[in-house]
């Protein structure tokens, strides 16, 4: 049974032609670094994440002689990283909508966050708050 696979630009919807692969564009004497593209085998649901870099391989003439490649999967990094970002966004969205004040500052006091309902209970704006270090509240 052979195996399809259909290549994607970064967005996942732009189909990627095979021409455009590294490893090709190494053949004919391209260098490409850090190319990110989707693989998704035969229109499955599921969705590699690939990095890719290639070199053209010359001989000492400077004859093209081959190329190499060096494919990663970076799937899980790009889901972990998505994950993380929801989660931001979602804790940011309790924040700006609870009826409480939520003042967040580092080990030193400086503030790093400041909610709508702090800015509203306390008085100053959230660029105020940030201006001034070790503010006591």
């Amino acid at each position: 049974m052979t195996r399809k696979l259909n290549y994607f630009y970064p967005d996942g919807v732009t189909p990627m032609p095979a021409s455009n692969l590294a490893l090709v564009r190494a053949l004919a004497g391209e260098s490409v670094e850090d190319q990110e593209f989707i693989a998704v085998p035969d229109l499955r649901a599921f969705r590699h994440t690939i990095v890719a870099n290639a070199r053209p391989l010359k001989d000492e003439f400077g004859n093209l002689r081959g190329a190499v490649t060096v494919l990663r999967n970076v799937t899980e990094q790009k889901r972990a990283h998505q994950s993380l970002v929801d989660s931001e966004k979602m804790a940011q969205a309790i924040i700006n909508t609870a009826l409480d004040a939520f003042v967040q500052t580092d080990e030193t006091g400086l503030i790093l966050d400041w909610s709508p309902h702090a800015e509203a209970m306390l008085g100053w704006t959230r660029s105020e708050s940030r201006s001034v270090r070790r503010r006591k509240i």
